[in-house]
């Protein structure tokens, strides 16, 4: 005999495994679906054939999940503050073109490596972007003392595909910057603190990728993940510049600094507990 509570509860677990929005936006998506199959019901269908019909017209319950957790919902400052990330993030990625156009004759003179620097800079900064936005939720919850679910939502959302692209353009920019190695020098690898942390960077922001998108469970993880792999970021570029520069005590200070910073930052993401949902 159909069992239509136990099938909504087995919906309820399957929408929970992949689910990225606000718990009260389940809740309100299994009351329509609810309030569906009760129409279907006093309609004349049996229980099993509504039950059928109202998730079928229900649709991708994670697609339906961002339609409830649009952006335009987030609090004022909230907004403020992601639109300020945002544009600190697309003012670096322009001072950074307009440094790699000013060294265009030496990069331009070996194509091989003017794709290795422009994909792991692309990389680096959209990771940093990443580990950006993820730590300022992690300090808003730790202020409110739980996540708002729909900051979480968007947060999770932005660092997801932020992570994505960080993590390819790292893996391309370190395959071919091997590849030059090994024409250059005979050899891909030298044991440099840069190809380490260049692994470091790729491995982790896959890492936070794939943990998003396969299961929200994992969303405090990821987003801890994607802090520290912002951290190790900012260690490997102020550690490069601080051997290329006059100010190596300082800039090892800045990149280390936000190191353990990023440690913290990720051990307070762990330790926030998810708020209730609204009953």
């Amino acid at each position: 005999m159909f069992d239509l509570e136990a099938a909504i509860s087995q919906w309820r677990r399957q929408v929970e495994s992949t689910w990225i929005g606000d718990q009260s936006a389940l809740a309100e998506l299994e009351d329509h679906l609810r309030e569906e199959i009760a129409a279907l019901v006093q309609s004349g269908h049996a229980d099993e054939e509504a039950w059928r019909e109202a998730a079928s017209k229900l649709g991708d319950p994670v697609a339906i999940g961002h339609e409830f957790s649009k952006i335009d919902r987030l609090p004022g400052l909230d907004r403020f503050a992601f639109a300020l990330i945002l544009g600190a993030g697309a003012l670096a990625l322009a001072c950074l073109a307009m440094m790699l156009v000013k060294r265009g004759p030496r990069l331009a003179a070996d194509p091989m490596l003017t794709i290795h620097v422009v994909t792991i800079t692309l990389g680096y900064t959209v990771g940093l972007l990443a580990a950006t936005i993820a730590g300022y939720g992690a300090i808003r919850g730790f202020l409110a003392g739980a996540p708002a679910p729909v900051l979480r939502s968007v947060t999770l959302r932005i660092v997801r595909i932020a992570s994505l692209i960080t993590a390819v353009f790292t893996v391309i920019g370190f395959a071919l910057g091997a590849v030059w190695a090994n024409r250059e020098w005979g050899r891909p690898f030298n044991a440099d603190p840069r190809d380490f942390g260049g692994m470091l960077v790729a491995i982790s922001f896959a890492a936070a990728t794939v943990m998003v998108w396969r299961n929200a469970m994992f969303a405090r993880v990821s987003l801890a993940i994607a802090i520290i792999g912002g951290g190790i970021i900012l260690a490997a570029w102020c550690g490069v510049m601080a051997q290329a520069s006059g100010y190596p005590a300082l800039l090892t200070t800045v990149g280390f600094g936000g190191l353990m910073g990023s440690i913290a930052l990720a051990a307070i993401s762990l330790a926030i507990q998810d708020r209730p949902a609204p009953s």
